[in-house]
């Protein structure tokens, strides 16, 4: 439920678009986005920007120690990703019902997801054959490896 709202929120898009993201409908999303919307608004008495420096400092170095999470100010045009807009390029690793597994949130919108991967704690499990005959599925932005699907370009059967 959360994902549904979260990629209808973070994409501006339509309910129908929000639903066939994970094969529901569109009155179905709707229902979910209400619902999640509204547990969120009964927590806003908790939910505060920053007010003072001193707030905004000890966030900015809570947030460089646990992930080495940088200032956005350093330098702005490494956080330009492909599509032209500043963000910061996450992994997530989901399980077959969408159960996120692993999250890798610290690289910038200019980093390639293969860049992302191959730095990764998952990929070097995998390569340690920690998984074992378990498999990775990823998209064609990845190099095929032994442990990592991805599809095909030209399939001939």
């Amino acid at each position: 439920m959360l994902l549904v709202t979260l990629r209808f929120l973070a994409t501006g898009s339509f309910l129908q678009v929000a639903g066939d993201f994970i094969g529901i409908s569109k009155a179905t999303a709707s229902q979910i986005i209400h619902k999640v919307s509204r547990a969120i608004a009964t927590l806003i008495v908790f939910i505060k920007m920053p007010a003072t420096e001193d707030d905004f400092q000890r966030n900015s170095h809570l947030f460089h120690k646990i992930a080495r999470f940088p200032k956005y100010g350093e330098e702005p045009k490494i956080y330009r990703n492909r599509k032209g807009f500043f963000s910061i390029n996450v992994q997530v690793n989901c399980d077959a019902t969408l159960k996120i597994q692993n999250i890798v949130y610290r690289w910038t919108g200019s980093s390639h997801d293969s860049t992302i991967f191959n730095n990764s704690r998952v990929r070097a499990k995998f390569e340690a054959a920690d998984y074992r005959q378990y498999l990775i599925l990823g998209d064609s932005g990845y190099a095929i490896r032994p442990f990592l699907l991805t599809p095909l370009r030209v399939p001939a059967t």
